[in-house]
């Protein structure tokens, strides 16, 4: 199902992308291309005590495109960052430089409405993806313990508002919110990597909440519309459901934990 939604927001942005803008562009349209760089911080918790961290800094690009059709906006966005992170875990184990990438894919549409000539405010909803890929195998922590590939991924349902401010004839000032309603996800653990007997193992993500915030100056140039601000990102997703295993001797019952994600950066772009 995840996997659907990754292909349908793909295509739907290369439509978008595709698409010609012939009216004037309001600050929110247009193709923008952005840098960001963000500190990483991703917490396992158990019985409300934290047994797992990850914490580093990630890099990355972000490609949006947006434009007005029948009196709505429609926008179209892509990131993708990568970086390392340092583990710990409750128990001493550690491991450093551990490389990790995110890619997210998200539409939305919104109702731009202009409160007076210089503040519009657009409500928005739209259908979003998030990939996670954590490559920790093949390496071993200060302890002896071996390392596994995992892959995270979520479907969600963006529900914001953004807020755009025209302060000059070149600069203006926006906000954005929004909240992540959780639609399902799945977390693979690539456990075969630490014995080429043990499974794969599948857990099924059912419950969780994201909240993203923004804001950025903007000024114009002759070239395009250069902008600087900070933002936020989080994710806090609730226990996955259990795989469980028997023998004669031993049950044993797995599942991924709690976490909660922050995500806490800067951000600089150029409109077209």
């Amino acid at each position: 199902m995840l996997r659907a939604v990754c292909a349908l927001t793909i295509s739907s942005l290369s439509i978008l992308l595709a698409a010609e803008a012939h009216a004037q562009a309001p600050s929110r349209q247009g193709l923008r291309l952005g840098l960001e760089g963000y500190g990483y911080d991703y917490e396992e918790r158990f019985e409300g005590v934290k047994i797992v961290e990850d914490r580093g800094r990630l890099f990355g690009l972000s490609l949006e495109y947006g434009r007005a059709v029948g009196g709505w906006e429609l926008r179209a966005t892509g990131r993708a960052a990568g970086g390392l992170v340092d583990y710990r875990s409750d128990e001493g184990d550690r491991l450093e430089d551990v490389a990790q990438a995110t890619v997210q894919l998200e539409l939305q549409a919104g109702r731009p409405l202009r409160l007076s000539p210089t503040v519009t405010l657009t409500p928005f909803v739209g259908l979003g993806s998030r990939g996670h890929g954590d490559a920790s195998g093949g390496l071993t922590t200060d302890t002896g313990l071996q390392g596994y590939d995992r892959y995270i991924f979520y479907a969600y349902a963006p529900l914001g508002l953004a807020a755009d401010v025209r302060t000059g004839p070149r600069t203006s000032f926006s906000l954005s919110g929004q909240y992540n309603l959780f639609l399902g996800g799945d977390s693979e653990a690539e456990l075969s990597e630490v014995d080429a007997d043990a499974p794969n193992l599948l857990f099924e993500l059912e419950d969780g909440s994201g909240w993203e915030f923004s804001a950025a100056l903007s000024y114009a140039t002759a070239r395009g519309v250069v902008s600087v601000g900070p933002f936020l990102r989080t994710w806090d997703v609730e226990q996955s459901s259990s795989l469980r295993f028997e023998d004669e001797t031993l049950t044993v019952e797995l599942f991924e934990p709690p976490n909660r994600t922050i995500e806490a950066g800067l951000k600089l772009a150029f409109r077209f």
